[in-house]
C-alpha cells in the first residue's frame, strides 16, 4: 500500500500514515493468509500560503522517514519512505532534476537505501515530460562512477605514464596514448548536461533544446515491431 497525508504536526501523521499501512495489512491477510506484507510512505505537506504540495520539501521528508521508523520499531517490517520523482517544478529542467536528486540523496542518507529518481515526472507527479526523463536517465547513469568494484590493475594505475609525465617536465597527461584509451570510460561525458555548472537561463536552454531534439529523434526512429496479432488477442 501507499499512503499519502496532507497537513498535520508530525505525530499525527504518523499515526494516520501508519494505521493505513496496517489496514492495508489486515485486508491483504484476510483476503490470502501469509501473503508478504510491505509498502511505500510518500507524504505530501500543503504550503498554507497558496495550497500548493510538495513531496520534496524537508517537512514532507522528516513526516517520510518518522513513518518509516515508526512502522520498523512496531511491527519489525521495513516500508518505503518516498522516492527522488515527484519534484513540484512546473516545467523540465536542471532544477527539477537537482530537486529530485536532493532529495533522493537525503532519503538514502537516513534509511541506507537509495530510492529511484529517473521517472520524468513534474507538478509532484501530475504530469510526465519526456524531456525530464533523459535528463534524469543521464544523471542516474553518471552515478555509475560511484558504484564499486573499482578496477584496481597495471593498466588502470599506468605506472609507466605517470613516470613518463614526470610532474609534467616531460609533457603532460593530455599528450598520452593511455589517456586516449581510457578518457571515455573513465570520465563522465554527458550528452545532454554541461560540465560547467549552471551559467544562467541561456545554458540550461541550451541543454533542454538538446534533451529535445534527442526525444524527436527518439520518436523518429521508432519502428512498430511486427507482432502476431492473434497472439495479442491471447494475451
Amino acid at each position: 500500500p501507499t499512503t499519502t497525508a496532507y497537513g498535520g504536526m508530525v505525530a499525527g501523521t504518523v499515526v494516520v500514515a501508519a494505521a493505513e499501512l496496517i489496514a492495508n495489512w489486515i485486508a491483504g491477510r484476510a483476503l490470502r493468509s501469509g501473503v508478504a506484507l510491505g509498502g511505500g510512505v510518500w507524504i505530501a505537506t500543503m504550503d498554507m500560503r497558496n495550497g500548493e504540495s510538495s513531496y520534496s520539501a524537508a517537512d514532507a521528508v522528516i513526516r517520510n522517514l518518522t513513518v518509516r521508523e515508526f512502522v520498523r520499531r512496531w511491527t519489525g517490517l521495513v516500508v518505503g519512505a518516498g522516492g527522488g520523482v515527484y519534484s513540484p517544478a512546473k516545467t523540465p529542467g536542471l532544477y527539477a532534476l537537482l530537486e529530485n536528486a536532493y532529495t533522493a540523496m537525503t532519503l538514502a542518507a537516513y534509511t541506507g537505501s537509495h530510492p529511484g529518481v529517473v521517472a520524468g515526472h513534474l507538478d509532484g507527479g501530475l504530469t510526465i515530460s519526456p524531456v525530464q526523463f533523459l535528463l534524469e536517465t543521464e544523471l542516474t547513469q553518471s552515478l555509475a562512477h560511484l558504484a564499486p568494484p573499482l578496477d584496481i590493475s597495471e593498466e588502470t594505475i599506468g605506472l609507466d605514464t605517470i613516470l613518463s609525465v614526470a610532474h609534467a617536465e616531460k609533457g603532460d597527461y593530455l599528450q598520452t596514448e593511455h589517456t586516449l584509451r581510457h578518457f571515455r570510460s573513465a570520465l563522465w561525458l554527458p550528452e545532454l548536461a554541461g560540465r560547467a555548472g549552471w551559467t544562467g537561463v541561456d545554458s540550461e536552454e541550451q541543454v533542454l533544446r538538446r534533451a529535445q531534439r534527442k526525444v524527436d529523434e527518439l520518436i523518429a526512429s521508432y519502428r512498430k515491431p511486427d507482432v502476431d496479432e492473434d497472439m495479442l488477442a491471447k494475451l
